[in-house]
C-alpha cells in the first residue's frame, strides 16, 4: 500500500521574538508522513513565517500552500497527499490532469504519478490586489523587477511586492539557513525601497520534509517557491516567476539538462499553477541569459545589489569581501557575460572586477567548462558584436585543462578515494576559490549507510 502525506487544517500562530522577526505570524499545519531520511512516520508542524505586519495576508481557508510545498517530496518518494481543508479547484484540476501525469511520464526514473485527495473549492479569495515576484537579487529576478516594476506601464501588472523566501537551500543546517535568510533579507529590503515596492520575507521549514541531499527540493523551484505565494493569497493577485532558461531550451526531461534543472520547463509548470484568485506568469522565457544581463546592466539598483553568488546559498564558507565571490558556477557566467557585453565596470561594487581582469583568460576558460553550450555561444556572439576580445588563453584553459578535468571529475565523483584526495589536497579551493558544502553532504550520506 502506498504511503501518504496527511495535511491537517491550517491555522495562524503568532510568535514574539522568533529567530527572524521581533513579531512573527506563521501559517501552520500539522503534517503526518514518512520521513524520507530516517524512514519513520512523524507528525510535525510545517510553517510559513512572515513579519506580523503582513499577517492579514495569510490564507488559512486553503490547503494550496501545503499541497504545493510538499508536492515534489511526494512525487520523489511515491507518496499520495491527503488534505483536510479544501484545495483550490482550478489548481487541483491543473495538477492532476496536466502537471503530475506529464512531468512523471517524462521523468519516470525518479518521480511517481501520485494522487491528491481532499475537498475542493472554486470560490475566489478576496485579496488586496498585490503583484509580486520572488527576489533573490540575481540576474533573472532583477530582469523581472526591471521589466515589470521599474519599466512596467500597465498599472494592474506593476510590481507592488518583492518576496524573498528561505526555500531552495541545498543543505540542512537550520542555523546557517536562518543566518543566510536574515542577511539576504536586508539586501532585499534595500532593493524594495529603491523600486517603490514592499519587501516580504517568508521563512519556512519546508526543507525538513524533503529527502537530503535536496535534489527535488531545489530542482522544482517554481512549485516550492510558489508555495510561499499561495500562503499569501489574501494579499496577492499576480505572481511572476523568473525563468531560468529561454523557451528555446524547453524540455520536459530533466535528465537532458546539466545539473538536472527543472526550470527548463518553467513555462509549463507555471501554466499549471493558477488558482481562482492568484495568476502566475513566467518572465524571461523570451530572452537568453545574456539578453537579460544586458537588459538590467543600465539599472542603478541592479548595479548596487546584483547577487549572483551561490556560495552562501549552498552552505559553503564565504571568504570574499564582495557580495559575490566571483568564482562559483553562478558568478563566473555573469562576469563573463558582463565582460562580453562591455558592462563589466558598471558592477564594480558587487564584484572584484580587477581580480577577474587579472585572470581573464583563465576565468573565461573555466566559465566555458562549467556552463552549457548555449551560455558559451551567447558570450562569444555578443563579444563579437561588441568588438570585445576573447583572449586566446581562454581557449587554452578550456581545452587544455578545465574541460578534461571536469569531465574526469564527473566520471569519478562517487569514488570515495578520489574525493578524499581531492579535498585533502585542497583542490576544490585551488580550482574554484571556495569549499563547496557538497562534501559535507557526501560524508553525511556515507555515514548514514
Amino acid at each position: 500500500m502506498r504511503s501518504k502525506i496527511v495535511i491537517e487544517k491550517p491555522y495562524v500562530e503568532y510568535v514574539h521574538k522568533s529567530k527572524i522577526y521581533a513579531d512573527a505570524a506563521r501559517l501552520c499545519a500539522n503534517i503526518t508522513m514518512l520521513n524520507p531520511n530516517n524512514k519513520k512516520t512523524e507528525r510535525k508542524v510545517l510553517y510559513f513565517e512572515i513579519d506580523s505586519a503582513f499577517a492579514d495576508g495569510l490564507t488559512v481557508n486553503r490547503s494550496d500552500a501545503f499541497v504545493m510545498g510538499l508536492l515534489t517530496t511526494a512525487m520523489e518518494n511515491d507518496m499520495d497527499i491527503q488534505f483536510e481543508t479544501p484545495m483550490s479547484e482550478k489548481l487541483y484540476f491543473q495538477m492532476v490532469n496536466q502537471f503530475i501525469p506529464i512531468v512523471t511520464e517524462n521523468n519516470p526514473s525518479w518521480i511517481s504519478p501520485i494522487k491528491l485527495n481532499g475537498p475542493l473549492i472554486s470560490e475566489r479569495i478576496e485579496n488586496t490586489g498585490g503583484v509580486a515576484t520572488g527576489c533573490s537579487g540575481g540576474v533573472d529576478s532583477f530582469y523581472t523587477i526591471v521589466k515589470h516594476g521599474i519599466r512596467e506601464k500597465i498599472k494592474n501588472y506593476k510590481l507592488t511586492h518583492l518576496l524573498f523566501a528561505s526555500v531552495g537551500t541545498l543543505d540542512d543546517d537550520n542555523g546557517r539557513i536562518t543566518s543566510y535568510f536574515k542577511n539576504t533579507l536586508k539586501r532585499m529590503e534595500h532593493i524594495a525601497e529603491e523600486t517603490d515596492t514592499k519587501a516580504v520575507g517568508v521563512y519556512s521549514n519546508l526543507h525538513e520534509f524533503y529527502k537530503f541531499p535536496y535534489k527535488g527540493f531545489s530542482m522544482f523551484y517554481a512549485t516550492t517557491y510558489g508555495a510561499c505565494a499561495y500562503a499569501l493569497q489574501k494579499i496577492l493577485r499576480v505572481y511572476y516567476i523568473s525563468a531560468g532558461y529561454p523557451i528555446s531550451e524547453f524540455t520536459l526531461n530533466v535528465n537532458k539538462v546539466k545539473e538536472y534543472d527543472a526550470s527548463v520547463f518553467d513555462v509549463f509548470t507555471v501554466g499549471c499553477m493558477d488558482t481562482e484568485s492568484l495568476s502566475f506568469y513566467v518572465t524571461g522565457i523570451e530572452a537568453t541569459r545574456i539578453d537579460r544581463i544586458n537588459y538590467i546592466a543600465k539599472d542603478k539598483t541592479a548595479q548596487k545589489y546584483l547577487t549572483t553568488c551561490s556560495i552562501e546559498l549552498e552552505g559553503s564558507e564565504k571568504r570574499q569581501n564582495y557580495i559575490n565571490c566571483g568564482h562559483c558556477h553562478k558568478c563566473l557566467p555573469a562576469l563573463v557575460h558582463l565582460y562580453a557585453g562591455n558592462n563589466l565596470d558598471k558592477f564594480k561594487n558587487v564584484f572584484d572586477i580587477e581580480e577577474f581582469k587579472r585572470k581573464k583568460g583563465k576565468n573565461i576558460g573555466k566559465m566555458m567548462a562549467i556552463t552549457n553550450t548555449s551560455y558559451r555561444r551567447q558570450a562569444i556572439t555578443i563579444a563579437k558584436e561588441k568588438k570585445v576580445k576573447i583572449p586566446v588563453t581562454a581557449y587554452l584553459w578550456y581545452w587544455g585543462f578545465y574541460k578534461p578535468f571536469f569531465g574526469l571529475m564527473h566520471l569519478l565523483k562517487n569514488n570515495r578515494l578520489v574525493r578524499d584526495v581531492y579535498y585533502r589536497l585542497n583542490l576544490d579551493i585551488k580550482i574554484h576559490g571556495y569549499r563547496n558544502a557538497k562534501y559535507d553532504a557526501f560524508n553525511k550520506k556515507l555515514k548514514s549507510k
